[in-house]
């Protein structure tokens, strides 16, 4: 079974729809966006081999943008302390759902469909991580790969927010102290998941504000001010030039 030994609350969604059809959503389209971008990103690479990418993020750490004649400034993706906090966050969410999962089993409470979120948030860890694989993942992601992440958090949050608000009904008809897994604890680690969904999607956020930004002014042949973002090349020799290359 899906769910078992659970207290049915009155209303609805119930805590077996949540962790069975509901909170998994998230997890479900992240893989299917995965599953289509990658074999694409593949495929277009074998294509064209030699082609650069729109987005500097695509195979570069960093890059170097000026007007022609004047100083050139480099930039590069987040700063790497910011980066990798960010990655032992992630890491952080993925051990709450384990010790969910197993607090659910040891209970006999079922744990529905939630291992799909263990792989999801794996699958972001690899998407935070590997960057020289030519899929505009890593610190130097692309617009793509943040946009999905930032659509991955934006809907973790709305629907984990649901999840929180029912549990702490939850926890107030049926406390479950003395199980192997009391509602107040459930509670609790539904809510620090919930806090880190809201750092995640503000910290995803400006990552994706700063590349647009960074392609806008690219674009428009204007000065990058922010040191996260990245740009695009350069398609006409009037315009401004960049000049790409990794940097430690």
């Amino acid at each position: 079974m899906l769910c078992g030994n659970r207290f049915s609350l009155p209303g609805s969604p119930s805590t077996c729809a949540l962790d069975a059809s509901i909170t998994p959503l998230p997890s479900i389209f992240l893989l299917a966006f995965l599953l289509i971008y990658v074999p694409i990103k593949l495929r277009s690479r074998r294509m064209h081999p030699s082609s650069p990418s729109p987005y500097a993020s695509s195979s570069f750490d960093a890059y170097k943008y000026a007007l022609p004649g004047a100083h050139v400034e480099t930039h590069t993706g987040f700063k790497r302390w910011i980066h990798y906090t960010y990655l032992v966050l992630v890491l952080c969410l993925f051990g709450l759902r384990i010790l969910e999962i197993s607090r659910l089993i040891a209970a006999g409470m079922g744990v529905a469909l939630l291992p799909f979120g263990l792989i999801a948030i794996a699958l972001v860890v690899i998407m935070l991580t590997y960057g020289g694989i030519g899929l505009g993942m890593g610190r130097a992601r692309g617009m793509e790969i943040s946009l999905s992440l930032v659509m991955y958090w934006a809907l973790s949050t709305v629907l984990e927010s649901v999840k929180v608000a029912r549990l702490s009904n939850y926890n107030e008809f049926y406390p479950a102290k003395g199980t192997a897994y009391p509602s107040s604890d459930w509670l609790l680690d539904n809510g620090c998941m919930l806090g880190l969904l809201v750092v995640f999607l503000f910290i995803e956020g400006i990552h994706s504000v700063t590349l647009w930004r960074s392609v806008v002014l690219s674009q428009n042949g204007e000065s990058i001010q922010s040191g996260s973002a990245l740009g695009i090349r350069d398609k006409n020799i009037s315009k401004p030039t960049l000049v790409f290359g990794t940097f430690a």
